[in-house]
């Protein structure tokens, strides 16, 4: 597919002696006051175009077929877009008429709403993060998944996810746990002994997809069984680090600078982005035996890898959090960006049911947990439930504040300060039923509901 072509920018040549601090504007800013120039010339017909951010940030738009020949002349006049930043001044317009663009106009973007009406389509060149822009993935796998995301550590999601998993063997389940949290890896010292390490970890996987070696040699070393857990159902633990890295640590960074390269050099994963990465591990480690659930414990923080685990997996997403003004803004940051990939792609499945809200580490107090219950309505009201009138609307994707069967309805996990300082390599205890009944017990029986539904479907 052709692409616009990167160029070094004359900055001296672009902005003269002024101060480049002073007269930039904002970066996404910049978009939109391009996109209102150019509607100035070509009205509605601006959405048939696309403009294009190369990987500096830098803005040209490739014109429709369809604009006269007046509109182009204007389009190219001298002059046009000369006080707009970030405009890439060597070539800020294109046509699609031209064989090296004509590819262009038909690929599917981000749509942006214009304050003065009307809408415009961007096409954002990125050297990560491109899951972000890639049309949102059905939900429907088998197993199901379940991925436990936080805008933060320390809210307890590695912990949830670990006496789900001991839970669910307890219950004669086999569990399949991949950590994917691999800037902070937690799950292998977790669920794990020294003795019960594989040999290899998500990290080997990944840098090893990026150099176009063969992957399937490696997975049957890439799972440990977990001591900690009982009943008649197994937790295979799929780590970040196995023992090759262990053994020489100096490859981690080396590893993880690799673990996001976009396509490999040859072989299965040439062309295929992070989130197909990690589909093909899923789908390699589910190969070789049959699991009940596969429970992911995903990056925390708005990362451009989010979007692998938020929309590309099939996941059922938990959203942990605290009650705090900080974790509603991030997340609405976060909720705002999903319903602006699942807008933007027309094919997309509707993938709002898949989430939910948790509040972890709660305060005892019932008052505390009504109070968060209507910031995360506000919050999801604001986002993803859809607009309702004074009339019912069964299409409507909207809920009630005190629905439960509402995403924005949080699972409550309550704060427990034996569970903070949760190593089951010390204290086995904290993974049997007994302990963790009374801090993770409604999380749990949510979490078997589901499942159980799913294996009626």
């Amino acid at each position: 597919m052709c692409k616009l072509a990167f160029r070094r920018k004359n900055y001296i040549r672009r902005f003269g002696d002024r101060d480049l601090m002073q007269e930039l504007i904002d970066f996404e800013e910049a978009a939109f006051q391009f996109a209102e120039e150019i509607k100035k010339v070509l009205g509605p017909k601006l959405a048939q175009g696309r403009i294009v951010r190369d990987i500096f940030g830098w803005l040209s738009f490739v014109a429709p077929a369809s604009i006269s020949d007046d509109e182009r002349f204007a389009l190219t006049a001298e002059g046009f877009g000369a006080n707009l930043a970030y405009l890439d001044m060597d070539q800020p317009i294109v046509f699609s008429d031209n064989n090296l663009y004509g590819d262009i106009i038909s690929e599917s973007g981000q749509i942006c709403d214009l304050d003065s009406g009307g809408e415009f389509t961007i096409l954002d060149r990125r050297l990560a993060g491109d899951d972000w822009l890639a049309s949102p993935q059905s939900r429907a796998t088998k197993p199901p998944r379940f991925a436990f995301y936080g805008l933060k550590g320390g809210v307890g999601r590695s912990t949830a996810l670990a006496v789900a998993s001991a839970d669910l063997a307890s219950r004669g389940k086999n569990v399949l746990v991949i950590d994917l949290d691999l800037e902070a890896p937690g799950l292998g010292s977790i669920l794990l002994r020294d003795d019960r390490l594989p040999e290899y970890g998500v990290l080997d996987y990944l840098a090893s997809a990026a150099a176009g070696t063969d992957t399937s040699g490696m997975v049957q070393d890439l799972v440990g069984g977990s001591p900690f857990t009982t009943g008649g159902g197994v937790v295979d633990v799929v780590p970040v680090i196995g023992l090759s890295t262990s053994k020489r640590s100096s490859g981690f960074f080396s590893k993880l600078a690799r673990a996001y390269t976009p396509g490999a050099v040859a072989g299965r994963y040439q062309h295929k982005g992070f989130s197909e990465k990690i589909e093909g591990l899923i789908n390699d480690l589910t190969e070789l035996r049959s699991y009940d659930a596969v429970l992911l414990d995903v990056r925390a923080g708005l990362h451009e890898t989010s979007a692998a685990s938020l929309l590309s997996l099939g996941a059922f997403v938990f959203l942990f959090g605290v009650s705090s003004s900080q974790a509603l803004a991030d997340y609405r940051i976060l909720l705002l960006a999903i319903r602006n990939s699942i807008r933007s792609w027309p094919d997309a499945p509707d993938l709002r049911s898949q989430f939910r809200m948790v509040q972890a580490r709660a305060p005892s107090s019932l008052g505390d947990h009504a109070l968060h219950r209507v910031d995360s309505w506000k919050l999801w009201l604001e986002t993803l439930y859809d607009a309702v009138g004074d009339e019912p609307d069964a299409e409507a994707f909207s809920f009630d504040l005190d629905d439960p069967a509402g995403p924005h309805y949080p699972w409550v996990i309550p704060n427990a300060e034996a569970y903070l300082t949760f190593d089951p390599r010390r204290s086995a205890e904290y993974l049997e039923s007994g302990a963790y009944q009374g801090v993770f017990g409604s999380f749990i029986a949510n979490l078997n509901r589901m499942i159980d539904d799913e294996d009626q479907v």
